[in-house]
């Protein structure tokens, strides 16, 4: 009858929540998410995680917590770049289902995201959360519709797992995930033969995400440009959400219509990641 609460960001409710769901074979669990990717993403859903030295989120379990609060008053001691790198999940769930999110946020401003207006924060949080919860709460394992919101984690977890995971990140999480969307709207583009690269590249470009890696990324790893694509490359090929051999890897058919792209050739992985560069 104990409960655990974590309060923080997505690294501590990952942490929190795994050790709940293991901590006497399972305790209760509540979460109060102080960052806006962990109140838009991390905290809903169920997903519990630590990383180990070869990949992140390695070991990990599901978790439901009793409550969450979120309490928006945690922005105001945000740094921006923290505000901005929270942004690119809820942009990305944005593309991933009709309604007004994606609407909302073409129309806003990096100003009007990082003066932290708490009215503003608190409408794009809760749609934020209402569009999680539509593709998680009837799929809460990821046999289907759930797996759409890995929309850029494939990419974004391989550039993540380079990095030391026992200093500060060069890339934060939704950094990561903001450069794994570039790769996704690339093959997207090749492969279904859509357009939208140009035009989302250029709103992840105002809202401060990266859409490029700098050669300083490459000077930290003290690698050529080919060995370090070669390394993301097989990174990638090695994620959790394979199946037989094959990436379940997903992209657009076009904006509001996400699926399920399962492959094993090395080289279109590889293109999309020099996309990058």
């Amino acid at each position: 009858d104990s409960l655990f609460i974590s309060i923080g960001g997505g690294v501590i409710g990952d942490l929190i929540g795994f050790l709940s769901s293991i901590y006497f074979r399972g305790v209760s669990l509540a979460h109060i998410p102080t960052n806006l990717l962990s109140m838009t993403d991390s905290a809903i859903g169920g997903k519990t995680a630590i990383n180990t030295s070869c990949h992140v989120n390695t070991l990990g379990t599901y978790k439901h917590p009793a409550f969450i609060v979120i309490y928006t008053g945690f922005l105001k001691s945000l740094p921006q770049r923290d505000i901005l790198a929270g942004f690119a999940e809820i942009l990305k769930v944005g593309l991933l289902k009709e309604g007004d999110l994606l609407k909302k946020i073409i129309s806003l401003t990096k100003e009007q995201v990082i003066s932290k207006e708490m009215k503003l924060m608190e409408e794009i949080i809760s749609l934020s959360v209402k569009y999680k919860l539509h593709f998680t709460e009837d799929d809460i394992t990821e046999k289907h519709k759930r797996l759409f919101l890995n929309l850029g984690h494939t990419f974004g977890h391989a550039i993540e797992s380079l990095q030391d995971l026992k200093t500060e990140e060069y890339y934060r999480h939704g950094e990561a995930v903001s450069l794994g969307i570039v790769s996704c709207l690339y093959l997207s583009d090749k492969i279904y033969q859509t357009n939208n690269i140009n035009s989302f590249e250029s709103l992840l470009k105002n809202f401060g995400l990266p859409t490029k890696i700098p050669n300083e990324y490459l000077n930290k790893f003290e690698m050529s440009k080919e060995e370090l694509l070669n390394k993301l490359t097989e990174i990638a090929m090695q994620d959790k959400k394979g199946k037989r051999n094959k990436l379940n890897l997903i992209l657009l058919k076009d904006i509001y219509s996400p699926v399920i792209y399962s492959t094993d050739d090395h080289k279109i992985i590889r293109e999309a990641f020099e996309q990058l560069f």
